[in-house]
């Protein structure tokens, strides 16, 4: 009765709702196995609601960030987190991910397509909404980053890479074990234990095995200060401090229950700031919420739900955000609300089943001036839903067909934009060969010297619009031994969205003529694997067609948008990573990783002289390094990043806006300890014994983002925050 009671949830909740290289990371999970490279372990890459991938798969370069790797990062929101992976452009304009835009590989923020557990965050107002997000770090699994135009797996708005978060399921139930070898050929990585309900220690020939069990709920705060730009000048709102300091504070819960057949979570946060520089006071809460469900029928057949939800309610002063220096008095309220419910039925003669319904709703109001709301705002809500049905079926040993189709339909009622909907289907197929594997499709098999994956798809999109427009896509990879090779190619598009088409005010004009944009895209990369060294390298190319962007031909001028850019971007990165261990008392864990890449942009339009908004912004030259230290009582952590932002390399491109950093370099680094506080029973580590239902877990961190204090920005009218400290608690009860 309880899991009929959960089936019935799941689709009463989303009635209600109405209206959700290939590479290996240079953040490489600390936790995984590296003792031997050259047997490659299989890992899991969710492309949809909840189609799974392996390595070998048509994604190509895939980079993974895991919850380990979240933990030693100077990080507290997913924007913050993405500032790391090589490749993303992450645009801010405030702190605490207030807002920003996500950009990938040269591309513009509405060209990247973001899902949270396969649910599509695309907002059809505007992509500057696409982050604000209900996910804190805390409640995140893993996070899957495609580079790419991968349309032929992930549908609309998938034109430059895709990002999809995948979140904890609260299953307690399910031991963890972690290894450390103390053998001098062999090399497995110990892992920062959060805190467990128990925990043995055991020794055999050299191998020191910790299982445990993580508790339900965690209870973490933290404090943030640093110093404010310009305190005394501009407009001050009341939550502007009396004193040259910026203050920030966050407080967290979260609650897990249940065990592998029936988990449930739910979560709670509170951010607030008063602001690093005039008008830029911030209040965040969010609300989010998770059930998963398996249940075996027979020995093959088998179900498994879950439906997750959140929502955040976001304020903040948006001086300088759309229309410097007019808008000093601006703010602004964006409430997202979404909910996604995947089912998978697998086991069945005739093939695997999957279904996923996502639903979106999002409010935002923006006031020109707080002082006089009456002198111009604008509101707008939109809604959106997005069931699909995905199929999959072994042809023969060899040979696995996939077949999906999905309906999506958006709505918006705005003061400016109007009231307007749109709707479109879609349908995938794709074909997976892999010739040299005979017992397993899609995995890797770590007896096996060499595999070979051939993949070819494609997307067909339908629109009363649109017409009839088809998208294909493919891949092949190969390994030998400790070589990895893989080759890509895919196309994309990107819609516009309700503000490109209808958007109007006194310094923007509409075009509702505009068309889709679309890109082809190629990439060829290499990996190596040799013990506790790996080094990877790539190169790509992207041709962009028919993208929108918003010029004019003098500062004085209004905004047009307009199908103006016909862009060909291509790059290369490389990435080395070297794991080791040292002996400081006690054994201590090294992690050292560096990744380089750079870019270049050429676009056919030579002649135009005017001023570009968006489509001309990319990084030139990205480097980013760390350093982590670490065992199960403490990490320490250290990033390098050097950034190039420019505005083009090409004379019909527009130079950087005078002030603004063309290049900077900053410097984060995080420090954490694990303590345990209560009766220790007869036994003096704190790991096992009696008594253990009595320990507190803690946890406590120091973490001092742009600890050189550099001057930047990411747009011209947003200098972004000065050093800053921020200290952390967490419990675990």
């Amino acid at each position: 009765m309880v899991k009929k009671g959960i089936l019935g949830i799941g689709f009463g909740f989303i009635l209600l709702m109405g209206q959700v290289k290939l590479i290996a990371s240079d953040l490489n999970d600390f936790i995984q196995s590296v003792d031997d490279t050259s047997k490659m372990t299989e890992t899991v890459v969710s492309t949809s609601a909840i189609q799974k991938r392996t390595w070998y798969s048509p994604l190509g370069q895939v980079l993974i960030i895991t919850a380990a790797d979240i933990q030693s990062m100077p990080a507290r929101t997913v924007s913050e987190i993405l500032l790391y992976a090589s490749g993303i452009d992450l645009r801010q304009r405030g702190p605490n991910g207030v807002q920003a835009d996500l950009q990938m590989q040269g591309s513009t923020f509405d060209q990247v397509l973001l899902l949270i557990n396969g649910v599509k965050m695309s907002d059809p107002q505007t992509g500057h909404h696409q982050l604000n997000l209900s996910i804190s770090p805390e409640i995140i699994e893993r996070i899957e980053i495609v580079k790419g135009a991968a349309a032929h797996v992930y549908g609309v708005n998938a034109l430059a890479g895709v990002v999809n978060i995948i979140t904890k399921t609260g299953n307690l139930h399910k031991e963890r074990e972690i290894s450390v070898i103390d053998k001098s050929d062999r090399n497995e990585l110990d892992s920062p234990l959060k805190g467990s309900k128990h925990m043995n220690l055991s020794n055999n020939n050299g191998i020191s095995s910790y299982s445990y069990k993580e508790r339900g709920t965690y209870f973490s705060t933290q404090q943030g200060l640093g110093e404010r730009i310009n305190p005394s000048g501009g407009l001050q709102s009341k939550l502007t401090p009396t004193d040259n300091y910026y203050r920030s504070q966050s407080y967290r819960w979260l609650q897990q229950f249940g065990d592998e057949n029936l988990s449930a979570w739910y979560s709670a946060d509170v951010d607030f700031g008063n602001g690093y520089r005039p008008n830029t006071s911030f209040q965040q809460t969010r609300i989010n919420v998770g059930m998963n469900q398996k249940q075996d029928f027979s020995h093959q057949i088998k179900l498994t739900q879950s439906i997750t939800a959140g929502l955040v309610r976001n304020q903040f002063g948006a001086n300088g955000f759309y229309a410097a220096p007019r808008d000093s008095a601006s703010y602004e309220y964006v409430n997202t609300v979404w909910a996604g419910w995947n089912t998978n039925l697998t086991g069945l003669p005739i093939g695997d089943f999957q279904f996923s319904v996502g639903a979106r709703s999002n409010q935002d109001r923006y006031v020109f001036n707080q002082y006089n709301p009456g002198f111009y705002q604008n509101f707008h809500s939109t809604s959106v839903v997005n069931p699909m049905l995905q199929y999959s079926y072994r042809l023969r040993m060899t040979m696995l067909l996939k077949a999906a189709i999905e309906y999506r339909r958006e709505v918006i009622s705005s003061t400016n934009l109007g009231d307007r909907e749109r709707e479109f289907w879609g349908k995938r197929v794709e074909l997976i060969i892999t010739p040299l594997k005979l017992d397993e499709l899609s995995s890797i098999t770590q007896d096996n010297k060499r595999d070979l994956q051939l993949s070819l798809g494609l997307y067909q999109i339908s629109n009363p619009t649109l017409g009839q427009v088809v998208y294909p896509g493919g891949s092949l990879l190969y390994r030998y031994n400790r070589h990895f090779i893989t080759s890509r190619w895919g196309t994309g598009q990107r819609l516009p969205t309700f503000t490109d088409l209808y958007y109007k005010d006194p310094v923007n004009l509409s075009n509702p003529n505009l068309k889709v944009e679309s890109s082809v895209y190629y990439d060829a990369g290499y990996r190596f694997n040799w013990g506790r060294f790996n080094v990877q390298g790539n190169v790509f190319r992207r041709d962009n067609s028919q993208l929108i962007d918003r010029i004019k031909d003098s500062f004085s001028a209004p905004w047009m948008p307009v199908n103006f850019l016909s862009v060909r971007v291509q790059g290369w990165d490389i990435g080395v990573q070297y794991q080791s261990k040292i002996k400081i008392g006690k054994v201590v864990f090294v992690r050292l990783s560096s990744t380089y890449s750079r870019l270049q942009a050429y676009r056919d339009e030579v002649g135009f002289t005017g001023i570009s908004q968006y489509s001309v912004s990319f990084l030139p030259q990205q480097w980013i390094s760390g350093v982590l230290f670490y065992n199960h009582k403490f990490q320490f952590s250290l990033y390098h990043r050097m950034i190039e932002r420019a505005s083009g390399n090409t004379p019909a491109l527009i130079p950087p806006p005078p002030g603004a950093n063309t290049i900077y370099q900053l410097l984060d680094a995080k420090i954490s300890g694990n303590f345990v506080i209560g009766p220790m029973g007869k036994n003096s580590n704190p790991r096992y014994g009696d008594n253990s239902c009595l320990r507190v877990p803690l946890k406590v961190w120091l973490q001092v983002q742009n600890l050189s204090n550099e001057s930047y920005r990411d747009f011209a009218a947003v200098p972004l925050l000065p050093r800053w400290v921020t200290f952390g608690l967490q419990v675990n009860i």
